[in-house]
């Protein structure tokens, strides 16, 4: 996957809907990212499909789920689902808010110009990734650990804050002492702890035989067609 292009588009596309107007700081994009996350698991909660369109229908033949699940159900709607006006445009499920996870990590990193491709490689060649590894991992494992990366992120992004505002002679209380490290060795840090967080969800996905790469893209498409700075929200 061509990362560094897909980060860039992802960063154009929430700059043109104006999710950038105001600057946004590590802090929120880390809790966007664990919002996201634990949207996946509420998806999970409820028993819902990896991937699914919401059915806006209220017809007794539907189930209760709000799944439009024309292969399941006697669905007399439409003879293509594809076509059907109840059918929810918006790509849903486990795997669609994992996705957003990795959207919003890209964003930043679009924003910042991090190099995605680069340090995947520098990972990988790390840590190879092992085929058999992680094989039937359950979402909660995945995202505790996703959880963990991010909040390290945020904390290595910390300490190169608090570098930065040392350099410029303000007094910075630490239990631990920075001396060993620089501010780009922490923002380092940061960043590959978050493209950690993107080749766990990979690697998860593809150990469930779930087809990540066509998610993203698919979210990435839907994201294009939003009104401008969707919903009201702040973040």
């Amino acid at each position: 996957m061509q990362w560094n292009k897909l980060r860039d588009e992802v960063h154009k596309n929430a700059v043109e809907h104006g999710w950038w107007e105001k600057p946004l700081t590590f802090s929120e994009i880390i809790v966007m990212c664990h919002s996201e996350l634990s949207e996946a698991v509420e998806e999970y909660r409820a028993g819902r499909p990896m991937v699914y369109n919401a059915c806006g229908c209220n017809h007794e033949y539907h189930n209760s789920d709000g799944v439009c699940a024309p292969e399941r159900v006697s669905c007399p709607t439409s003879n293509d689902p594809l076509d059907c006006p109840y059918r929810g445009r918006k790509p849903e499920g486990v795997a669609v808010e994992l996705a957003d996870c990795i959207l919003r990590i890209l964003d930043y990193m679009g924003q910042v110009k991090g190099d995605v491709d680069g340090i995947v490689r520098g990972l990988q060649g790390y840590a190879p990734i092992q085929e058999k590894k992680g094989d039937g991992k359950p979402l909660p494992d995945l995202v505790a650990g996703c959880h963990y990366l991010l909040s390290s992120a945020y904390m290595s992004h910390r300490h190169a804050e608090m570098l930065g505002k040392k350099k410029e002679g303000q007094k910075i209380q630490s239990a631990r002492p920075l001396r060993p490290f620089r501010t780009r060795d922490f923002e380092r840090i940061a960043r590959e702890k978050m493209v950690g967080c993107i080749l766990d969800i990979m690697r998860w996905a593809k150990d469930n035989g779930v087809d990540m790469e066509a998610i993203i893209t698919a979210k990435n498409e839907y994201n294009k067609t939003r009104e401008y700075r969707h919903g009201g929200k702040r973040l």
